[in-house]
């Protein structure tokens, strides 16, 4: 079992001024560290367990139009080459992407992939990944989202589908076919599904934006009986015309047991002022109130994830200028726990787009996925901890002098996990003086740090020795 470095332990601090301390301590002490999965551009994806082994897949929509998807080979977050799904993949001139969805549509207990695209879904033929051709569930209809779930209480998986409004298509032995539509006819929306009055059912939550750029977000209540109540608008903070809704996240942010809804705003033409919003779901009602979560920003898309381990939902943010999305930013807001206080947005990198969470090394937390020119993962690590079990101590500084990468000479050929804790391609003094400095070094009894310190300064004054060595040869 990992042990987390937990930056929310002290049950003492009443201030704003103390929170912001423990702030810039916990992020001094921890980074977050980029993996590759493949260096080929794609445009949109979604992690699922598509072999059934228990870990996290990635299906990748590729700029070559193409469906593929990559084996999570060992569980830990390694993959493998691409694997063909269909040969089509394709997005739009106005830059929206293929939407993706896996669930189990036929029932026999593994997960197919749902594609826009044409609107149609591919059947997992034998339980790991290889696919059948496409069944077609519509010519007519393209998706922006698409999600999956048991509408009407009768065992089988039914979909969500949003495009220029939402309808509920109804499973019927694997063939779906249109129930009901929510909402007016507008110019596109965005949907998703909770239960979010906690009766065991599946909720609509969706947003439409018309051709008169009004953009409206409302939430359709299950009734239990495969009918719905009538769409109940939640109103948005801020004046008209609000900015266009670009992403719908449902999730317990505040931790009371109830599914809240997080909002990605993206500004237009008309409304050049973006925020990010969370409504909290208040009592389980479905009655929704907006809380700020950063008044300055809005992030294209918002993802909510553990990514520190400490218990509570943080969000994930891309932040992202009009059309394609070209130097979008990755941002994350620490959720401190204390009555839904999130931290002001920390810089994790300058990427392209941000596609989903999920703990894809298997270590109990939570990691994120983006694509773009490359597809990658990022996980939340502590500075030092190169063996990953929470922890910076003795075990991590053998581990990366055994792995021989120290002032090596060899340039860009060092990971996080062989002491590149600075990550800029090479292990050397500046990562252990980062190490060090970030103050969360754990002493255990043997061996003692003067012991440590000891065997570091010996390896430095042989490092100097093979200098002056080299030099002398030269």
């Amino acid at each position: 079992m990992k042990t987390h470095f937990d930056c929310n332990r002290s049950t003492n601090r009443r201030f704003m001024a103390l929170e912001q301390v423990e702030e810039r301590l916990c992020l001094s002490a921890a980074t977050f560290v980029q993996h590759s999965i493949v260096a080929d551009d794609a445009i949109e994806a979604v992690l699922a367990d598509v072999d059934g082994d228990e870990d996290l897949d990635v299906v990748l929509c590729t700029t070559h139009d193409q469906l593929v998807w990559h084996e999570n080979t060992d569980g830990h977050g390694h993959f493998g080459p691409s694997k063909r799904v269909a040969d089509f993949c394709n997005v739009t001139e106005s830059f929206i992407p293929e939407a993706i969805e896996v669930a189990d549509l036929d029932g026999d207990g593994d997960n197919d992939i749902l594609s826009s695209r044409p609107f149609a879904w591919h059947e997992n033929l034998d339980g790991q990944g290889r696919f059948g051709e496409p069944r077609v569930i519509s010519n007519e209809v393209v998706p922006r989202t698409l999600s999956a779930g048991d509408l009407d209480a009768d065992g089988d998986i039914d979909l969500v589908v949003s495009a220029s409004g939402t309808t509920w298509y109804e499973n019927r032995d694997g063939e779906f076919s249109p129930r009901i539509d929510f909402g007016e006819r507008g110019e596109y929306g965005l949907s998703t599904l909770a239960d979010v009055d906690n009766d065991d059912d599946l909720d609509i939550l969706a947003s439409l934006r018309s051709n008169e750029s009004a953009t409206s977000l409302f939430l359709s209540k299950n009734l239990g009986d495969g009918s719905f109540g009538e769409p109940r608008e939640i109103v948005i903070p801020g004046e008209v015309p609000y900015p266009e809704i670009t992403s719908l996240n449902t999730s317990d942010i505040d931790g009371d047991g109830d599914a809240d809804l997080v909002v990605g705003e993206f500004h237009t033409f008309v409304s050049r002022f973006p925020r990010t919003v969370w409504f909290k779901n208040i009592e389980s009602s479905g009655e929704m109130t907006a809380q700020f979560l950063d008044e300055d920003n809005g992030n294209h898309v918002v993802e909510t994830a553990d990514v520190d381990g400490d218990g509570d939902l943080d969000v994930i943010g891309s932040a992202c200028e009009t059309g394609p999305c070209a130097g979008t930013e990755i941002r994350w807001y620490e959720n401190f726990g204390r009555n839904s206080m999130f931290s002001n947005p920390r810089h994790i990198a300058f990427a392209d787009y941000l596609r989903g969470t999920g703990d894809l090394d298997g270590d109990g937390d939570d990691d994120f996925l983006i694509v773009g020119f490359e597809t990658v993962w990022y996980e939340y690590r502590l500075i030092g901890d190169s063996n990953d079990d929470g922890l910076f101590d003795s075990s991590d500084l053998v581990a990366v002098f055994q792995a021989g990468k120290y002032e090596d000479g060899i340039a860009n050929n060092a990971t996080f996990d062989e002491g590149d804790w600075n990550q800029d391609g090479d292990f050397d003094s500046s990562d252990l003086v980062l190490a060090f400095q970030a103050g969360h070094y754990v002493a255990a009894a043997r061996p003692s740090v003067a012991e440590i310190a000891a065997a570091v300064d010996w390896l430095f004054d042989q490092d100097e020795d093979e200098k002056k060595s080299r030099a002398f040869v030269a």
